[in-house]
């Protein structure tokens, strides 16, 4: 009752995708739920990211650094207990921070509050001193040079 095919569909900065699918067999019994686990290289221990129900065959690992080795494995768990795990043998590493890139920009379709003062100090706002927080919405990134470039939609006017 292992997962079948997991794989990496995605690795960006500071995380991966993963995707599987369904056990081709379930043991005798309906898979109740999914155990994803990790682990760094050079540790015999797994640590439990999540439980997932068995409609989900995919799910995000954040927060991983790009200076570590990462080995990732999922197990079907139904009544009967836990089936063996599905592991991806080879280490996942995320690609880190470039020279230039900006760590804190945002994917497209993020939201974000941009505060009054920060938008006066850019000269995008004068209000008199009253604080009027606006938000965005990011449809578009890109890179001039070493100048993250977003592309916004205003979700509220001044």
């Amino acid at each position: 009752m292992a997962p079948a095919s997991l794989r990496v569909t995605h690795i960006t900065s500071n995380a991966a995708s993963i995707e599987w699918e369904s056990p081709l067999d379930d043991g005798g019994a309906k898979i109740t739920n999914y155990i994803l686990e990790k682990r760094e290289s050079g540790w015999r221990s797994w640590e439990i990211l999540t439980t997932l129900p068995p409609s989900v065959r995919e799910c995000e690992l954040e927060n991983m650094s790009p200076a570590k080795d990462y080995f990732v494995r999922i197990r079907a768990v139904n009544r009967l207990g836990q089936g063996p795990a599905t592991e991806i043998n080879t280490p996942i590493r995320v690609k880190g921070i470039t020279k230039g890139t900006n760590p804190q920009a945002a994917r497209p379709g993020a939201c974000l509050k941009f505060l009054s003062e920060k938008l006066r100090t850019h000269g995008f706002l004068s209000t008199a001193g009253k604080k009027l927080p606006t938000v965005a919405q990011i449809v578009a990134t890109s890179q001039q040079g070493f100048l993250p470039v977003m592309q916004l939609h205003w979700l509220s006017s001044w």
